[in-house]
C-alpha cells in the first residue's frame, strides 16, 4: 500500500515504484508537491484512483507521469493538458473514460512539447478522441463510441457468431437423441 504521508514530503522530485505490487488507493496530493517532476506507478496493477481528483491542482514542474497498467478510472479533466511542464504521459491499461482533453499535446507559453501517441491511452475502453481512433460520439468528450469502422473486426465477429449458432443447430439436426 502506497503510504499517504508521501504527498506530505515537500522536497519530493522524483517517485519511482513501478512493478512493485503496491495495492490500494494512490494518495490526493502528489498535484500539490511543489518540486515533482516524475511520478511513475506503472505496473502495479491493483492501485486506483480518480483521474479528476488525481490530476486535479496545479502540476508545475511535473514533467513526467506513467500510471500505466494501475485502475485509473474517471474521466480526465480537461486541466490535465495545461501542465505547463509534461513532456511524457502514459495512462494505458486503466479504466479511464469520457474523452481525451484536447490540450493533451499542445502545451501552451512553454519550450515543451508533449508527445502524445495512441499507445499512452490504449487499454481504456471507454476512452475516446485523438490520439485514439475511437471518436466521441457527436464530438462530445463525455460520450464515447466504437464504430465498426473503428473496429475492423465488428462485421466479421457478427457473421461468425451467427454462422457458429447455425453450424450448431444443424449439428443438433442430425445427431441421434436417446
Amino acid at each position: 500500500m502506497l503510504p499517504n504521508w508521501i504527498v506530505n514530503i515537500r522536497t519530493l522530485v522524483f517517485v519511482g515504484i513501478s512493478s512493485s505490487g503496491l495495492y490500494g488507493r494512490i494518495p490526493h496530493g502528489f498535484s500539490e508537491l511543489p518540486n515533482l517532476k516524475s511520478l511513475d506507478l506503472n505496473s502495479n496493477e491493483n492501485l486506483s484512483a480518480s483521474a479528476s481528483q488525481l490530476f486535479w491542482g496545479s502540476r508545475r514542474k511535473i514533467e513526467e507521469i506513467d500510471f500505466s497498467i494501475n485502475k485509473l478510472h474517471g474521466k480526465l479533466p480537461a486541466s490535465l493538458g495545461n501542465t505547463t511542464s509534461l513532456i511524457y504521459l502514459d495512462l494505458s491499461n486503466n479504466v479511464v473514460k469520457g474523452g481525451i482533453p484536447s490540450s493533451i499535446g499542445v502545451i501552451p507559453y512553454t519550450d515543451h512539447m508533449m508527445t502524445s501517441s495512441a499507445s499512452s491511452f490504449i487499454g481504456n475502453p471507454g476512452l475516446c478522441g485523438s490520439p485514439l481512433t475511437v471518436k466521441c460520439l457527436h464530438g462530445d468528450p463525455n460520450y464515447s463510441v466504437t464504430t465498426e469502422a473503428d473496429n475492423a473486426n465488428g462485421f466479421i465477429d457478427k457473421w461468425s457468431c451467427l454462422s457458429i449458432g447455425m453450424g450448431f443447430a444443424f449439428l443438433l439436426q442430425w445427431l441421434p437423441l436417446e
